[in-house]
């Protein structure tokens, strides 16, 4: 929160994924955090001239791409090129510097180091380190308790202090950081087993530190182990697979399965308990198959080998009704609108209201990578969460109360201003506690909806009272269109249009860096002209437009999906659901949903208004919707218990549904509970 951040979208670390990581840099970034990986020699050499660092950190001395190299040093000398101009480095001692001019600040327990580890204490909520510079503690407490993260924690702390962070802010902030994706990552499974999820990556040295761990921390429990084979040719050596076999024999598993294509003079390498399977999905076959009992499952394997698909199977599902986001359709809408730009227009993109029930981190981190240039949220919370989840973009707070200027200015918000009070409202409260960083507003001009805004007759008075004032800075003078949806309402938009044009014309040489916005998602293509400095795209980002024209180019982002939970038969005459409200005129099979009205799921589509889809087929609802379930006629459908259903996707669009529920699709997205699990779709 302290710096505007420009970073490696996930792991772009190769010679293309770093150049496209450097062309996201702008005159609005502060600090800058690249990821630069190697697997061959002179590979660094261009990675160093494209990011030329200021500050190195090297994390991890791992054996992957070992085998392009003579040794673990020459792979440490290759990689510290990178650091040839940086004015210091950052790593845990166990990387020691092998001929390095540079500054290399290191942490460990040895009394030598700059950052002294005096305790690493394991707890139910996560770890607690204690750290000495300079003969000061420092206790930081973290949300996990496995040594990789614990040690990558521990670097970044380091390397915020190094840069001047202050440890009062790095202890407030490290219990932020959360735990990498797949990277020994504690899920339930079923049968009461417990699955560590560390197919993150995989090479000797990571897979040794994840097995050392669970045996320490799982004592009671008996241990199977899946396994990848190595992720290159190259990898796949004689030696590599001997040192695996050691290292899988040094430990006691109950059953280990190793996936991969290996000769039969290999497989005699390992341990009698060492079961083969040829691919993933013939190992995921024969797991369904095998009788769990609260084990310990430790799952480590290379990401070409897609190991996550066994979690998934073994997971166990306490809600299996799931809001599945294709990331993919969303950036297609995006570019999309984008493509409908003059080329120096902006773009602002809405992520309140957790993201229209989408998921407002995930979107963010999206929309980063993407490249758009502001973020708009309703509430201080909001983009504080975003913050908090490492999103650096400018965010605008469309709904801020002044009573939050600490954290406003702390995480680097800026507040719509849409009348004098709300404006005077945020100069108390900065005098008040003597804040001098500079507050960054957006002016709002009421242009004929009628619902916040500065009228025109307090135009004068505001640019008087932001004149007086050098610690606030005008970033953008907006305007919101009540109707560019509406063809009928074509000369009320037009005439907003007009009355912001004069506001352009009284605050532009009064505060000339402010840029102008007042298109949203229907008016970004019905009218541009109304594209000026910046829009503001909302729910056509999120597949539904207004006009059928945009909407012919937009890809559908959700689908929603549960499970048939049962199956019965319903006598004629007998009725179903509360109420009675519908009875059965022949006999009827009638297949019970999991899925309610506290999921989101609106009680108006009860009694054959509302219908899923099942099979392909269409069933329709049958007696009134309930808290947490529904029922359906699958009297014609060809359906079985635990058959999977479609409430939204397909044939039943967003705008479907929102018809049949009579209301618009923002109200049916941002109405889906957060009880419904979020799954990501991504390539």
């Amino acid at each position: 929160r302290h710096f505007r951040i420009c970073r490696s979208p996930r792991s772009f670390n190769s010679q293309i994924g770093v150049a496209l990581s450097v062309l996201q840099l702008n005159e609005s970034h502060e600090i800058a955090i690249f990821e630069a990986g190697i697997s061959q020699k002179d590979e660094m050499e261009l990675l160093q001239r494209m990011i030329d660092p200021s500050v190195g950190v090297l994390t991890h001395l791992g054996s992957a791409h070992l085998e392009n190299f003579s040794s673990v040093q020459e792979l440490f000398s290759e990689k510290c090129k990178l650091f040839q101009n940086t004015t210091a480095w950052v790593s845990p001692s166990v990387n020691a510097a092998i001929g390095m001019d540079v500054p290399h600040l290191v942490w460990g327990d040895g009394k030598e180091n700059k950052w002294v580890v005096q305790s690493i204490t394991r707890n139910h909520a996560g770890s607690t380190v204690v750290l000495e510079e300079d003969k000061v503690k420092v206790e930081l407490n973290f949300l996990f308790q496995d040594d990789i993260q614990i040690h990558n924690a521990i670097t970044a702390a380091v390397t915020a202090r190094m840069i001047g962070i202050e440890w009062a802010s790095i202890q407030d902030e490290v219990v932020y950081l959360s735990s990498v994706e797949m990277r020994m990552e504690q899920v339930a499974g079923i049968h009461q087993t417990v699955i560590i999820n560390d197919a993150y990556s995989f090479d000797l040295a990571s897979l040794s530190l994840a097995m050392q761990e669970v045996f320490q921390r799982f004592t009671d429990r008996r241990k199977v182990l899946i396994c990848s084979d190595f992720p290159t040719p190259q990898e796949r050596n004689q030696l590599a697979y001997t040192e695996l076999s050691k290292r899988i024999d040094q430990y006691k598993w109950e059953a280990v399965y190793l996936v991969g294509d290996l000769d039969n003079d290999v497989r005699r390498e390992f341990p009698k308990e060492t079961l083969f399977f040829k691919d993933t999905l013939s190992l995921i076959g024969f797991l369904e198959s095998r009788d769990w009992r609260e084990e310990l499952i430790l799952v480590k394997g290379a990401r070409n080998f897609e190991f996550e698909r066994i979690v998934q199977r073994l997971q166990e599902s306490n809600h299996l009704t799931r809001l599945e986001v294709d990331l993919n359709a969303l950036r297609n809408n995006l570019n999309y609108y984008r493509s409908r730009l003059q080329p120096s227009t902006r773009m602002m993109a809405m992520v309140k209201a957790f993201g229209y029930g989408t998921g407002a981190k995930e979107v963010a981190q999206l929309l980063e990578e993407n490249r758009v240039d502001y973020l708009g949220v309703a509430y201080i919370d909001e983009g504080i969460a975003l913050r908090k989840a490492g999103v650096s973009l400018p965010i605008m707070v469309m709904n801020p109360e002044s009573e939050g200027i600490h954290a406003l200015i702390n995480y680097q918000l800026e507040p719509e201003i849409y009348s004098l009070k709300s404006f005077r409202d945020w100069m108390i409260q900065k005098d008040r506690y003597h804040l001098t960083q500079p507050l960054k507003i957006h002016l709002k001009i009421d242009t004929g909806m009628h619902r916040l805004g500065l009228a025109e007759s307090d135009w004068d008075r505001i640019k008087e009272e932001i004149v007086q004032r050098s610690d606030v800075e005008v970033i953008s003078v907006f305007t919101h269109l009540s109707s560019a949806d509406v063809p009928s309402a074509d000369d009320f938009t037009q005439n907003q249009l007009n009355q912001f044009e004069k506001a352009k014309v009284f605050f532009g040489p009064i505060f000339p860096k402010a840029f102008y916005h007042s298109a949203n998602s229907s008016a970004i293509t019905r009218f541009p002209s109304a594209q000026m400095d910046m829009v503001r795209l909302g729910i056509g980002m999120y597949g539904v437009a207004s006009n059928p024209e945009d909407q012919r180019f937009l890809q559908p982002v959700h689908r929603w999906l549960s499970h048939i939970s049962q199956i019965m038969k319903v006598p004629a005459g007998d009725s179903v659901g509360y109420g009675r409200s519908f009875m059965a005129k022949h006999e009827m099979r009638i297949a019970t949903i999991p899925v309610g009205y506290a999921d989101g799921y609106k009680r108006i589509l009860s009694n054959g208004k509302g219908w899923i889809m099942i099979n392909g087929e269409r069933a329709n609802v049958v007696g009134r919707v309930c808290m947490d379930m529904l029922m359906v006629d699958v009297s014609a459908i060809e359906a079985k218990e635990g058959d999977e259903v479609m409430l939204l996707g397909g044939e039943m669009t967003l705008d479907t549904m929102a018809m049949l529920c009579e209301t618009i699709p923002y109200e049916i997205l941002t109405s889906i509970s957060q009880r419904v699990k979020r799954i990501y779709i991504a390539t």
